[in-house]
């Protein structure tokens, strides 16, 4: 997975999408956008590179979320700010479950992880055996019951 990728989401669309994060003036753009996976090219050093602003998206500010590398039951990519739903099963054939719990994705001592229980604790992404994760919202957004507890 690319972990150079980000999820925000769009001022204009109020939609969440995925690209590269661009900081800074390119072309007197706000200085947190995220640009679109287009580009115009990669330089010497193997970098996108953008020659106009028409593939960047102004970010509603704060919303900016990295992706962890790690995808969720439904092959969804999991990013920073996610909200997702832990399933612990008693064993890897997943027939019984043991525990469902809700916790926000978090970067954390330099590992991703979730922060999850009553008194959310922070546990490390690939601590995790015999569960599955799904995404089901994110912390910036407020609509469900479990996205207010984040």
């Amino acid at each position: 997975m690319d972990r150079f990728l980000f999820q925000g989401k769009s001022q204009k669309s109020g939609e969440w999408v995925t690209g590269y994060l661009v900081h800074g003036n390119l072309n007197n753009l706000p200085s947190e956008i995220l640009t679109l996976k287009t580009q115009d090219g990669v330089d010497d050093c193997g970098e996108p590179f953008y020659k106009s602003d028409d593939a960047c998206i102004p970010i509603v500010e704060g919303s900016i979320g990295q992706c962890t590398g790690s995808e969720d039951k439904n092959d969804k990519l999991i990013f920073e700010g996610n909200i997702i739903k832990i399933s612990l099963y008693t064993d890897n054939t997943k027939q019984k479950l043991i525990l469902e719990d809700f916790a926000s994705v978090i970067w954390q001592g330099c590992s991703w992880g979730v922060l999850w229980g009553e008194r959310k604790e922070f546990t490390r992404l690939d601590a995790f055996c015999n569960f599955d994760f799904e995404v089901v919202g994110n912390i910036h957004e407020g609509g469900s019951k479990c996205q207010q507890n984040f």
